[in-house]
């Protein structure tokens, strides 16, 4: 059976009846929260976030736990936090366990449970801070049993190979996307990290890239591969000008509204590529990450290296590694040991 190529409806032909309205604006754009009490001290707290320098993704994650929370308690005659009780917290707690995923029917993973819980406890914690209410209802909660780390699972290189000869390359957006997928297994770049990169932060003649306020607020920089250059090259010669709306865009990627690239459409494509390719392994943009880690550690690279490209605080996040390759490891055992073979 021909393997379907992903975005195929969404080509370059589609874009110019993109321009007319902007990102969010279709079916499914979120509604508006209602003007209770609980979501003005929801925006205040969001607000207080951002002045103490947490990070974009941080306060989004934790804006869309406490608004999801705020939904599930309105629906039951609540809009203010002192009217919240203890008893009603750990039967949210118990919504959550059962909850089951629209797109999949998957229940959430237990860390989801875990910082959706964490973050409606630091919210009322705050509001006793700004003495908003007089008790904390969340401040005992159990939390889920947090599960040992898992194996990073990655894609074999004929996979990968698969992977990056999915997008159609005569197609505009085609090659945006294939420089993308380049990009993402040359250098190992989170997706927060891949949307936010701006034009004066590659050099082409130096094939380095800038990556600026990485995780921890941590800047860094990374060598790109002669393929990934090749596309990046391509791209931004060829493909953004035909994509951006704006002469003050300083985004590198593009989409077909004219704008940056927003990180859930890109989440969902590279899943679309996977499913297309038949891989079933579990993630997106991450799995990519894991596989440049993997690759450059079977390759011989120090595991020292790969946590500078990586951008990991710790040794220890990146020794996890270390415990993948066991093909690897083989190899370097039937080939060193008298009895190896």
């Amino acid at each position: 059976m021909e393997k379907k190529e992903p975005n195929s409806k969404k080509g370059y032909r589609h874009v110019p009846g993109m321009r007319h309205r902007r990102k969010g604006e279709g079916a499914h754009a979120p509604k508006p929260m209602p003007n209770t009490r609980l979501n003005v001290l929801i925006d205040r707290w969001i607000t207080f976030l951002e002045e103490k320098n947490y990070s974009a993704r941080t306060f989004a994650g934790y804006r869309w736990s406490v608004r999801q929370f705020s939904l599930w308690v309105s629906e039951r005659g609540v809009e203010d936090p002192a009217e919240v009780t203890r008893p009603m917290l750990e039967s949210y707690q118990r919504w959550l366990f059962r909850y089951r995923q629209e797109k999949n029917g998957d229940p959430l993973s237990i860390k989801s449970q875990r910082d959706r819980i964490q973050h409606v406890q630091q919210f009322f914690s705050w509001l006793c801070r700004r003495d908003e209410l007089s008790a904390n209802p969340a401040s005992d909660l159990e939390l889920p049993r947090a599960i040992k780390r898992q194996l990073p699972r990655s894609l074999s290189q004929e996979q990968m190979n698969e992977v990056l000869n999915v997008p159609n390359v005569s197609d505009v957006l085609g090659i945006r996307d294939r420089t993308i997928l380049e990009l993402f297994y040359a250098t190992g770049l989170r997706r927060s990290e891949l949307i936010n990169l701006d034009l004066s932060d590659y050099q082409a003649d130096k094939r380095v890239l800038l990556v600026r306020q990485g995780k921890g607020k941590k800047d860094r920089f990374l060598p790109v591969g002669m393929q990934a250059a090749h596309w990046m090259g391509k791209y931004l010669d060829d493909s953004r000008p035909r994509l951006v709306l704006e002469h003050g865009e300083q985004g590198i990627f593009i989409s077909g509204y004219g704008s940056r690239l927003s990180g859930s459409h890109l989440g969902n494509y590279v899943r679309s590529i996977l499913t297309a390719c038949g891989v079933k392994l579990h993630g997106s943009c991450h799995l990519l990450r894991h596989t440049f880690a993997t690759h450059l550690l079977e390759g011989g690279a120090d595991v020292r290296i790969i946590q500078q490209l990586l951008g990991h605080e710790n040794l220890e996040t990146t020794s996890i590694y270390t415990q993948v390759s066991v093909e690897h490891l083989r190899e370097v055992y039937e080939r060193s040991h008298p009895r190896g073979k």
